[in-house]
């Protein structure tokens, strides 16, 4: 259905009667089952304000899985890459590729690995619709992923044209986010870890990683971390930990800074485009929280500490470590 300019897929339509204020409130079947999250109503003028009985609620499956990823991690991830660069098909490039319309989006570049490139995608071919949706603009893909809660991992359907003839497409998407680390062999981290891991709750060693430091994330482009890594290996790494902190997500649940990150800013600084940095820290436990009696006093005695990494790794991240995949191994010089 659309709304205010926006098509939504997926939702439940329902003639009971919902009214401003209850958005948010559970809908149920006739046995009491909630089955969606009551969202918004038709209204057929302005001044008419209530339910002329038609509403729509997220399904509850949906708001299941979202319920869940903010327990977990807190925050809903919407990280979905393509792997494409488009842009608005023009007459001049529709007569070039013998297209006898002027509409949809015109693939100008697929990233190597990506989603696109799994597909079968092609550069010059025109995408019409995505996932059922009709895409003309650069930020239509982006809008219809958005929209539609499409997931890492969802399967989407694209509708092309190529060389003359329409095909359908089907296309798993994956995490935007890809991450630099840097690894070591350096027993002082090893000890490190091994001390925090004997204070911290016992479940949370199975998401536990061998010590690394977490150097750049949100990485779109295969090219660019790869090209990075190269850049990197050529440049010593040893790093000065100074400070214990404390993070409220499930990954950076307690970890050692570094106050300088001149290392990591001066080397990946070189490449275009590059994203922000992550303050430089060393990862000491993951998981859902600390023991209450946990005291970050304690840990005052192991730092500051000079720790020597000599690898650098480049992983695809998930919302569970178990979850990372490794893509790209570097040894520093």
């Amino acid at each position: 259905m659309q709304k205010s300019g926006k098509v939504f897929q997926d939702m439940i339509q329902t003639d009971a009667a919902i009214n401003p204020g209850n958005s948010g409130g559970p809908l149920v079947n006739a046995l009491g089952n909630v089955i969606g999250i009551n969202t918004f109503i038709y209204k057929d003028s302005e001044i008419n304000r209530g339910s002329v009985g038609i509403g729509f609620a997220i399904p509850i499956n949906n708001a299941k899985r979202i319920a869940k990823e903010l327990k977990m991690t807190g925050q809903v991830d919407r990280r979905v890459f393509t792997g494409l660069i488009v842009q608005p098909l023009d007459r001049k490039v529709a007569t070039y590729l013998d297209a006898p319309f002027v509409k949809g989006v015109v693939i100008l570049e697929i990233s190597k690995y990506s989603p696109a490139d799994k597909s079968g995608l092609e550069i010059g071919d025109i995408i019409l619709s995505f996932n059922g949706i009709e895409v003309n603009k650069k930020s239509d893909i982006h809008r219809v992923i958005y929209e539609n809660d499409i997931r890492a991992g969802d399967v989407v359907r694209l509708k092309i044209f190529r060389k003359g003839r329409y095909k359908n497409i089907k296309m798993k998407t994956d995490l935007e986010m890809q991450m630099a680390s840097a690894w070591t062999n350096d027993g002082r981290a090893e000890q490190v870890t091994e001390t925090i891991q004997k204070k911290v709750a016992k479940e949370e060693k199975k998401d536990s990683f061998f010590p690394h430091v977490t150097l750049v994330s949100k990485i779109n482009s295969h090219e660019k971390a790869t090209e990075a890594l190269q850049l990197l290996s050529n440049k010593k790494c040893n790093i000065t930990f100074d400070k214990i902190s404390t993070g409220d997500t499930y990954f950076q649940k307690l970890y050692l800074e570094s106050s300088d990150n001149s290392y990591f800013f001066n080397s990946v600084s070189e490449i275009e485009g590059w994203p922000s940095l992550w303050v430089p820290h060393l990862s000491l436990s993951y998981g859902d929280e600390l023991p209450k009696s946990f005291d970050l006093g304690e840990l005052n005695e192991l730092i500051p500490i000079t720790i020597s990494f000599d690898t650098l790794s480049l992983y695809k991240t998930g919302p569970k470590v178990s979850e990372w995949k490794e893509i790209t191994t570097l040894l520093l010089d």
